[in-house]
């Protein structure tokens, strides 16, 4: 079985909701961001597909939520800037 791709983000505020959930718009911006890191690590960077002259096309996206997930154990959330309270 081949290792899954995988890249570790920081979540910014701007990606989160009211109640601090992550917006449907920024895993869908994750997503594309994680695809064209995959292309990079096989070695197709954008320059290489403007050569070819084609590149991924994606048709359709979707998001379907199970349940909420809760930060793994041991994960640690960083505060920048701002008043503390």
């Amino acid at each position: 079985m081949p290792t899954p791709f995988t890249h570790r983000f920081e979540v910014g505020w701007g990606d989160l909701d009211f109640n601090g959930h992550m917006r449907n718009t920024a895993y869908l911006n994750l997503a594309a961001t994680v695809r064209m890191l995959y292309f990079q690590s096989q070695g197709f960077e954008m320059p290489e597909f403007e050569r070819l002259r084609f590149g991924p096309v994606v048709l359709k996206d979707e998001v379907e939520y199970f349940r909420e997930a809760a930060a793994p154990a041991g994960a640690r959330r960083h505060r920048t800037g701002g008043a503390q309270r």
